[in-house]
Parts: structure tokens; sequence; C-alpha cells
């Protein structure tokens, strides 16, 4: 979770599903000051992760600018190794292009992730 600096939204992030499906996700939701949605759910990863073996979508981070622009990081365990992705959100809850991956690894140490 994050909070605008003007104290004036906040946006949680989480790591949806369970299933070794396409269903996992990584999530996000803008919330006002006052505690009501700003947005809906947020989609923020694009990959597919269907055809991965031991896919797991993990660890989401997320930083607010004040103009209310966030970034989520978050890793990607598949097939043994991890990948680290980001991707920008444009207020009032619009993807700025696709996730972006940033650097893989085959170690679970330091898997902190945040934008």
């Amino acid at each position: 979770m994050t909070i605008r600096p003007d104290g004036t939204q906040f946006v949680v992030v989480w790591e949806d599903g369970g299933a070794v499906d396409a269903s996992r996700a990584i999530q996000a939701v803008v919330y006002n000051w006052d505690g009501t949605a700003a947005t809906g759910v947020l989609a923020v990863n694009t990959t597919s992760i269907a055809s991965s073996t031991t896919p797991w979508l993990i660890e989401p981070a997320v930083a607010m600018n004040a103009s209310g622009q966030f970034a989520v990081a978050w890793s990607r365990l598949a097939g043994g190794t991890y990948t680290t992705y980001f991707r920008r959100i444009e207020p009032p809850g619009t993807p700025d292009k696709s996730e972006i991956a940033v650097g893989s690894r085959r170690s679970s140490a330091n898997l902190s992730c945040a934008p």
C-alpha cells in the first residue's frame, strides 16, 4: 500500500489467484482519502502465466507520486527463475504501456522490489 503525498488517495496492491492457470494476477485499487474506491480493480500484469511451469506472481510493491501516477513492481517465478517486472499507472487508473521486465535471477534472495 502507498499513500499519495498530499494524503488525498492511497493504492492497495495484491497478488490474486491460487490455481496454476492464467487467473493469477497482480491487481490494484485506488481509494480516496475517505475510503471510497476511485477505481475498480485494475489488472496490473499483462503476461499470461498459463504456459509456465510453477508460475507464481509474488511480492507486489507500489509507490505513488504527487500527481497520482503510481508504479507497481512484482516478481514472477517460472521454471526456477525469478523475473522482476514493473508497470506504471496514470491517473485515474489507466495503465501506461505494458509491463516491463527489469531483471532475472535464479535465487529467491533479495526479492524486495520497491518501485
